[in-house]
């Protein structure tokens, strides 16, 4: 039997999967995701999951000029759920980057409404508090991931490693796992580039009733 490594970009995992799940994942559905991208033929060695801790300090939100308390969000209490409930599973390893406040922006709803007055020539509606979101950035998850995927394969740990992002920025990791005779598959969790398609020995597909707990 092959043995394979999941390495699950956690950011990119939890977007898609909120689309076909028509909301936030819980670590089970994550779990079964993961579960799901090994084959009966292939032997499990560790599942690898990349994510931030949410962020959790307070921001002055420039309409109503009050204070957001992250940490007291419905989405950081499931965010913070996630992670601690993938930490303790079987054959997980949870590593975690930095989440960095940008700036406030406008949310898309708010956008069109911008740009319908724009083009119907009236004046827009004054800006609301809800108006505006976080704008985030990850820092460190990238590097986490590229460094795996080199250990992995430097070591010969693994004779496969199995990923799942939309980032080429992890191309060259890619292929130099595969310089040394790692197999690299890519599970196509929505739309795959084709620059990471060119790097990968493998498309796998996702069986997304698994996930959603509608067979074993």
């Amino acid at each position: 039997m092959k043995k394979v490594a999941v390495l699950l970009d956690g950011a990119y995992v939890r977007y898609t999967l909120y689309r076909y799940l028509d909301g936030p994942p819980s670590d089970i559905h994550v779990e079964r995701y993961a579960q799901g991208c090994v084959r009966p033929d292939e032997e499990l060695f560790r599942i690898y999951y990349y994510d931030c801790l949410p962020f959790d300090e307070q921001r002055l939100n420039p309409v109503s000029r009050t204070y957001m308390d992250f940490k007291q969000t419905e989405a950081y209490r499931k965010s913070m759920a996630l992670i601690q409930g993938l930490e303790v599973k079987d054959y997980f390893a949870v590593r975690l980057g930095n989440l960095a406040f940008k700036d406030w922006r406008l949310n898309n709803y708010a956008f069109n409404r911008l740009c319908e007055a724009s083009m119907e020539g009236r004046a827009p509606e004054p800006l609301s508090p809800q108006d505006l979101q976080p704008d985030f950035t990850q820092k460190g998850v990238d590097m986490k991931i590229g460094l795996d995927i080199a250990w992995l394969a430097t070591k010969h740990l693994v004779d496969k490693i199995i990923l799942t992002t939309n980032d080429s920025d992890f191309v060259p990791a890619m292929k130099y796992a595969r310089r040394e005779g790692i197999h690299v598959v890519l599970m196509s969790l929505g739309e795959v580039s084709n620059m990471l398609k060119a790097h990968a020995d493998e498309i796998r597909p996702v069986d997304m009733d698994r996930v959603r707990g509608m067979q074993g």
